[in-house]
């Protein structure tokens, strides 16, 4: 099992709040936590999102999100506001999967975030799960569907 206070939470991109969160993070005696990385090349962020368990997105706008097929096609959990189609593409009722739909509250986002690191969402197959949501968006599979709808 995971622990959330052997964790580390980045922070990929920049913003205007980047001195008041590293600023906040020193106040709460978390600095050592919180890590800002700045905008990344697409090559580093993936190397980056292979070393995470957990995908943190609280745009309020958003328009389709790759950013989390990608995490989930690496097998991470998601914890993200309702944005960007969250429920049509990767929200299953069906599956116990570890992708969490969250209020734009910390509170909520800070339960979602200790909850995604809990063994059950770790087992293999939970993990496989998840990989397994992003093969729909597949370009090539995506291609192939839409061909034998036109030649049939």
């Amino acid at each position: 099992s995971k622990c959330l206070s052997d964790s580390i939470l980045w922070f990929c991109g920049d913003g205007p709040k980047a001195a008041e969160l590293v600023a906040t993070a020193q106040m709460l005696g978390i600095a050592s936590q919180v890590k800002l990385l700045g905008s990344l090349s697409q090559t580093d962020l993936f190397i980056k999102m292979m070393e995470c368990c957990t995908l943190l997105s609280t745009s309020h706008n958003e328009g389709f999100a790759l950013v989390r097929i990608e995490a989930v096609a690496q097998g991470m959990c998601i914890v993200s506001t309702d944005t960007g189609g969250l429920h049509e593409t990767l929200l299953r009722k069906e599956l116990n999967q570890g992708i969490f739909s969250a209020k734009p509250e910390p509170r909520e986002i800070a339960m979602l975030m200790a909850k995604s690191l809990e063994s059950e969402y770790w087992t293999p197959d939970a993990v496989e799960a998840r990989r397994a949501l992003a093969w729909k968006f597949d370009p090539k599979k995506i291609a192939n569907e839409y061909m034998r709808e036109v030649l049939n």
